[in-house]
């Protein structure tokens, strides 16, 4: 226990202190790495410290004050608190970027979460079958159109599921009626990654930028 109280201390001084890392990267800053102390490459889970990783990882994700969505480079990123404003700013603006060239597959659930305020993939794939389904989710997911996470079911498998980002703030206590506009929190996150990328010598990005490398 004091191991893991320890793990979970410095990944959230950590977090506390650059807003964000993500869950495993071998070049950004990540919570594998902060962990293990070195750079993993491939799959963190046949490591022998991943026990050690996916226990604060929990933790992290049980405290309330970090929420994990897939915002720098499409993958598990650990954001905190302070930083939850930004996420729902960007989130409910629906700028171009999120909206432009949306399959009629992506538009139906997108209009279905956002009537319902949340839906279960597992749910939502009884009444709207096909094969591209989890594909329409991880658009949604990663054009931050909602916030995606995974539950429990009844029969204790894991269904993705899609919340509103207004249903997802009022559940966080996150005011709506003081967010910072979405230019200002683009560019606070664009400056995180970007201090980052220079420190670890990185090309992370964000959902509204383009892949480095890619014309």
């Amino acid at each position: 226990m004091a191991k893991l109280k320890a793990g979970f201390d410095e990944a959230m001084a950590e977090l506390a202190h650059r807003g964000l890392l993500l869950v495993h990267d071998n070049v950004f800053p990540s919570l594998t790495r902060l962990t293990i102390g070195e750079p993993i490459r491939g799959s963190w889970w046949a490591h022998p410290l991943s026990n050690d990783v996916y226990m604060v990882s929990q933790h992290l994700q049980h405290s309330g004050e970090i929420a994990m969505t897939k915002l720098v480079s499409g993958k598990e990123t650990y954001v905190h608190r302070r930083l939850w404003p930004h996420l729902v700013a960007i989130g409910i603006a629906r700028e171009a970027w999120q909206l432009d060239g949306l399959g009629a597959g992506v538009i139906a659930m997108l209009t279905e979460v956002d009537r319902a305020g949340s839906i279960r993939m597992d749910q939502y794939r009884r009444t709207h079958p096909g094969k591209e389904t989890s594909a329409d989710a991880r658009t949604v997911a990663l054009r931050m159109l909602a916030f995606a996470d995974d539950v429990h079911t009844e029969s204790g498998a894991h269904a993705r599921r899609l919340t509103t980002w207004r249903s997802w703030a009022n559940e966080r206590e996150v005011d709506i009626s003081s967010l910072p506009s979405a230019e200002r929190a683009r560019q606070e996150f664009e400056a995180i990654v970007r201090d980052s990328n220079a420190e670890s010598s990185a090309k992370a990005f964000l959902p509204w930028q383009s892949k480095p490398g890619r014309k």
